[in-house]
């Protein structure tokens, strides 16, 4: 009954209850049975098309075919399907999905399928976005009807909600550094020779053992000698990444805040890893562990992906626990990338462990203080400063670069990469 409630509250409805006045009290004045007819008339209409309208959305089915996942930042087509399983014909129905924040429709107010008939289906699209990692919920479908009067309007739910993952976008590494310059890809934990690189350097002597396949013809024939093409010799590397998920470190506003700066840089580095044919072990330990291994760019890209587009700062032990859990495990040689906003004294310690046991580490500070003051909370902010300033030279005096990221500008851009 809100729907008569509503229409007698609006424009139409006021007109409406003036005309069946106006003819009720012309019939009773003349006493004029026509009258009294048309008043009936009247009167009835609205109600006629108040129980048709009742059935304008049910026997509907509603179908969605969409992509389970996508990048931040990406465009894809989502197809809505109608079908009108009863014997009713159904004048109009205008559809839309429900959205969560941070998915966006080229349509929010939906689509309009009109005369539809018994058996019928109709299929609509529209274009979705999805502007920041995460897990969304996709529906359920929206679904709005009137009746053939125009007076009333109607409102229901069709099919199930869906599953959208958006992934994240590291961004591209292709010559990263740290700190003392030292090169991210001869950084290695256990490093190994590839047999053939791809970079040529120089061409030589042929020399009993060289592969006849490495053989330069062209200047083989010049000189009337062999000699073949000696190219660089790659070097496969091995990397620890160490993401903070602890509950709290989160700090800044929408797409600005530690936590997603820090899963864009904890993915442009294990993406240049498995890039340079290394392997990459992620730790980041939450109220759900996302931890994993990466070796091959096809099989493992996309669980790394799943597993940062879930990751949240959750996580009930403090990061220099979780850091000091893995420590024992890094050998001499080894390189580990320490992601975090985290200033507590015992990270110093642990870094510089590792520095005198000769892993290289390298921190990447997510200054929490830029974030807060971005987001508006200047008093935090100010209170931050100082232990940033603190906690970069104590890092410092380990041995160990650290670079700190800051808010408003490109994370990996910050680390080196573009």
């Amino acid at each position: 009954m809100s729907e008569v409630a509503g229409v007698l509250r609006s424009a139409k409805g006021l007109a409406l209850v003036l005309v069946c006045v106006f003819f009720f009290s012309v019939a009773f004045v003349l006493g004029a049975k026509p009258l009294y007819l048309m008043f009936a008339a009247i009167v009835a209409a609205p109600l006629v098309s108040y129980g048709i309208g009742l059935t304008s959305l049910r026997r509907l089915r509603i179908e969605r075919r969409m992509a389970g996942h996508m990048s931040e930042g990406e465009v894809q087509m989502v197809q809505l399907r109608v079908s009108n399983t009863g014997r009713l014909r159904k004048l109009y129905v205008r559809l839309a999905d429900e959205l969560p924040a941070w998915l966006e429709s080229d349509a929010p107010a939906g689509h309009l399928v009109a005369d539809l008939g018994a058996g019928e289906s109709a299929e609509v699209t529209y274009r979705l976005t999805g502007l920041k990692r995460g897990v969304y919920r996709v529906g359920p479908v929206r679904l709005y009807a009137g009746d053939p009067a125009g007076l009333f309007d109607y409102r229901a739910r069709g099919s199930d909600a869906a599953e959208l993952v958006v992934y994240p976008v590291g961004g591209r590494v292709p010559a990263l550094s740290f700190g003392r310059g030292t090169p991210f890809a001869a950084a290695t934990l256990g490093r190994r020779p590839v047999a053939e690189g791809t970079d040529f350097r120089s061409i030589r002597e042929y020399r009993p053992g060289d592969p006849l396949r490495r053989i330069h013809w062209k200047s083989s024939a010049h000189t009337g000698r062999f000699t073949v093409i000696e190219f660089e010799e790659s070097l496969a590397s091995d990397v620890a990444v160490a993401l903070d998920l602890t509950t709290g470190s989160e700090v800044g506003t929408g797409k600005d805040t530690t936590l997603e700066y820090g899963i864009k840089i904890a993915l442009a580095i294990a993406q240049h890893a498995l890039g340079n044919r290394s392997s990459c072990r992620l730790t980041a330990r939450a109220a759900v562990d996302r931890s994993l291994r990466c070796r091959n760019m096809v099989r493992d890209l996309p669980k790394l992906l799943d597993a940062l587009a879930r990751a949240e700062a959750d996580g009930s032990e403090p990061f220099p626990a979780v850091l000091g859990s893995i420590a024992p495990r890094l050998d001499r040689g080894a390189v580990l990338i320490v992601i975090t906003p985290c200033t507590d004294h015992q990270l110093v310690g642990i870094v510089r462990r590792l520095v005198v046991n000769g892993v290289s580490v390298h921190v990447c500070c997510l200054r929490a203080d830029t974030f807060a003051r971005d987001a508006g909370l200047q008093r935090r902010a100010a209170a931050l400063q100082g232990q940033y300033a603190t906690f970069a030279a104590q890092i410092a005096a380990t041995g160990a670069p650290v670079q700190e990221i800051v808010c408003g500008s490109d994370p990996v851009g910050q680390i080196g990469g573009r």
